[in-house]
């Protein structure tokens, strides 16, 4: 029933939330190590503040940050020629690909596919009411996310065979 689903997607989010925290750990360590670069100057300055109060800060500053500043240099051309909306949705479309293709590359079927691409494409509209709306702080962001993360986990789950 309803239960079992609400804690195995909590489960699941708390678990992939963890997974890319690891990576985001694992790979300045690496770097450090075999590249002989300090953090900083590939990742930037990390404020974990700073990706707390809002999704844009969440999503912009916060979460998997190589693979974000790598999309920032689509970001900024993008929202010089088109502005900042069609900027944003362009930035959660390619994430949304890149997800999918990897699911793509692994046979998985269409649905997984299509509820992964979903669930960076709703980022967007959650982003506009949170703007429309002025909500902040860390509640509202952990809200949005895990309010969303179904529809991601779901798929990942499955994959996994759990």
């Amino acid at each position: 029933g309803l239960p079992y689903y609400l804690a195995r997607w909590f489960c699941g989010g708390v678990l992939f939330t963890g997974f890319f925290c690891m990576m985001d750990t694992i790979c300045p360590i690496l770097y450090l190590e075999f590249c002989d670069v300090t953090v900083d100057s590939i990742f930037g300055t990390f404020d974990p503040a700073k990706g707390s109060f809002t999704l844009a800060l969440f999503w912009g500053s916060f979460w998997n940050r190589p693979v974000n500043r790598l999309l920032r240099t689509l970001y900024a051309p993008t929202r010089k020629y088109t502005g900042s909306l069609i900027a944003k949705a362009t930035i959660f479309l390619v994430s949304g690909l890149g997800h999918t293709y990897a699911l793509n590359c692994c046979r998985q079927p269409t649905w997984m596919q299509l509820s992964v691409l979903s669930f960076f494409m709703v980022q967007l509209p959650m982003m506009l009411v949170e703007e429309s709306l002025g909500l902040k702080g860390t509640m509202w962001v952990f809200l949005a996310v895990y309010f969303t993360i179904p529809i991601f986990v779901e798929p990942m789950l499955a994959t996994a065979g759990i």
